[in-house]
């Protein structure tokens, strides 16, 4: 197994290091990776990338996966098929490097029609029910469906190891807090004045960082990595006025609290 060597806390709390797109440097990616960062969380979303995901998780010590059924490939199946790839879901997150049923939740940017949108809702329901049963945390898809997804989680999960991924949105930033869940921002902070607005109304208390690589890089016309999430931390850094070492040990603290990592 790979060890890191770290010196400033770097944290992903979103990648998908399977994607083919890292495909022709693959180990390379992950070597670097693993040396460079403190936590690195490879993210499921389907049913291959769900096991590929676990399979890099195992190559450094400080590699987590999360597994789920992202909303758009919640809704491709029928009720039976649907009911196996929970059960197979249910056996994959019993490896001890899950942390989370991921990434699952909503989608109204994608999904335009109301009844396949309520299937989504009921297929994210189950996924919910299911890291309550497997005592997990969830990780939150909610593109264009924010207040949605907080109110369903809220109704439904019983405790909150709820982290919403890539959130965009400055608005609901209230009912975050008083349902005490996390969010996480993303690269994409250097092009959007709603994420920085975000930050400035969410604060430091329990917001995490992350990429969504290979997804969303803060260079145009680039592919992202994990690395680049210390641009994430320097902006939330100018943003909250916080020195850049109080930003990573606090989104340390946040994701060691969210996930009981103790280090």
């Amino acid at each position: 197994m790979l060890s890191n060597k770290v010196v400033m806390y770097l944290i992903d709390h979103h990648c998908h290091l399977q994607h083919e797109k890292y495909e022709n440097m693959k180990e390379e990616v992950i070597k670097q990776t693993c040396e460079e960062m403190s936590y690195v969380v490879v993210s499921g979303a389907n049913e291959k990338w769900n096991k590929k995901a676990i399979e890099i998780a195992e190559k450094c010590k400080n590699f987590f996966a999360t597994i789920g059924y992202h909303p758009v490939d919640a809704v491709k199946y029928s009720d039976k098929e649907w009911e196996e790839k929970l059960k197979t879901l249910e056996e994959l997150a019993k490896h001890p490097k899950v942390i989370a049923i991921g990434e699952i939740g909503l989608d109204y940017h994608w999904i335009k029609d109301e009844k396949t949108n309520e299937i989504a809702k009921q297929r994210f329901l189950e996924q919910i029910r299911l890291a309550d049963k497997l005592g997990l945390g969830v990780v939150i898809h909610s593109r264009d469906a924010e207040l949605d997804a907080i109110k369903l989680v809220a109704e439904n999960k019983r405790d909150n190891k709820v982290a919403f991924h890539c959130y965009s949105s400055h608005k609901h930033t209230e009912l975050l807090h008083e349902h005490r869940f996390y969010a996480a921002v993303c690269t994409n902070i250097v092009r959007s004045k709603s994420v920085k607005k975000f930050v400035k109304r969410f604060g430091i208390e329990r917001l995490l960082t992350e990429t969504d690589a290979p997804y969303l890089s803060p260079f145009v016309g680039e592919i992202n990595y994990p690395r680049n999430v210390k641009i994430v931390i320097e902006k939330i850094s100018n943003i909250l006025d916080m020195s850049l070492d109080d930003v990573s040990k606090k989104i340390k603290e946040n994701f060691e609290l969210l996930y009981n990592i103790n280090k």
